[in-house]
């Protein structure tokens, strides 16, 4: 319409994918080119989509961090608690999401990092954003604004899933003001409603590859 360019790009900000288009943009970057020369990106889209954090937490995450067994992801938080250290906090890990990851770390390069390039480093901002671009150039993703836009889409569906306010704020590492963004979306613990979410007969089952 008339809208002018700072009112689209508040739109853009605000745009949320439902359950199908996550699956088809997560299809859309792990069959593209870009992948096969950096194999860490699919991964690194795909730990917003199923956890909710932040670019900057895929950035500090580390292999350590995933604990296969309990079914827990320590996301390292910096908006809570502005100090060095930071803060943590836990996420149900969804089971597609272990698939991944540990598909991942079977050819992971080194390193203590979770999501790192080729030799061994930790991501950069710039290269974050260029590793976001680059997949979906072309395709109907491709003005998507960044990877909060995975974060902000897990946590639109999961109350119109019926995951308690309680669990979303867990994962989201969310206050009581930021909450209130999301009230709207509400139509009416832990493991069972995570993998509630993001459900397609179109993935392959727990025994197939990712």
């Amino acid at each position: 319409g008339n809208l002018s360019d700072e009112e689209i790009e508040q739109r853009w900000e605000s745009v949320f994918l439902e359950a199908r288009d996550i699956f088809e943009l997560l299809d859309v970057v792990r069959s593209s080119e870009h992948v096969k020369r950096f194999p860490f990106v699919f991964p690194m889209f795909a730990l917003p989509a199923y956890t909710g954090c932040r670019r900057g937490e895929i950035m500090r995450s580390l292999k350590i961090d995933f604990n296969f067994d309990r079914e827990l992801v320590l996301i390292r938080e910096t908006k809570r608690k502005k100090t060095k250290a930071g803060s943590m906090r836990r996420v149900d890990m969804h089971n597609r999401l272990a698939l991944i990851m540990q598909s991942w770390f079977e050819k992971h390069p080194g390193g203590p990092y979770a999501i790192c390039s080729n030799d061994k480093r930790p991501l950069t901002r710039s290269a974050s954003i260029y590793h976001w671009k680059t997949p979906l150039k072309g395709t109907r993703f491709e003005k998507l604004p960044g990877f909060h836009c995975l974060r902000h889409s897990l946590i639109s569906i999961a109350p119109m899933k019926g995951v308690p306010q309680a669990v979303i704020d867990s994962w989201a590492g969310h206050t009581t003001n930021v909450r209130e963004r999301y009230i709207h979306l509400l139509p009416r613990a832990g493991k069972q409603a995570m993998n509630s979410i993001l459900v397609s007969d179109l993935l392959p089952s727990a025994g197939q590859s990712v």
